[in-house]
């Protein structure tokens, strides 16, 4: 139930910005579980991202690649990620809003 309400408000805001001409971007960031195993969350069976002016950055696949190498979340906190992984985060957001054409 909450994941079909979440992707309905995505699918509205979405739709809200195409109406003005404004791009949408979404990331999904991942859970850190008590095992640190990255779990994704995000409602992608109740929402779709796929037309124009539309994008989604999701995370965990990022993030996996540096698994065991990098510490990607503080380990006394409420699953706060390190600069590290805000600085992937950034990284990976412009490259996806400049590859996507977003700005133009």
């Amino acid at each position: 139930m909450q994941a079909r309400l979440a992707g309905a408000i995505l699918e509205r805001v979405r739709d809200f910005c195409a109406a003005n001409g404004a791009a949408f971007v979404v990331q999904n960031i991942p859970k850190n579980t008590p095992s640190h195993e990255l779990v994704s969350e995000f409602p992608s069976e109740y929402v779709s991202l796929d037309r124009e002016g539309a994008a989604l950055l999701d995370m965990k696949p990022v993030l996996d690649e540096f698994k065991g190498r990098e510490l990607l979340y503080w380990e006394r906190s409420h699953g706060h990620w390190t600069p590290f992984s805000h600085r992937l985060s950034g990284e990976r957001l412009a490259a996806l809003i400049l590859e996507e054409g977003l700005l133009d």
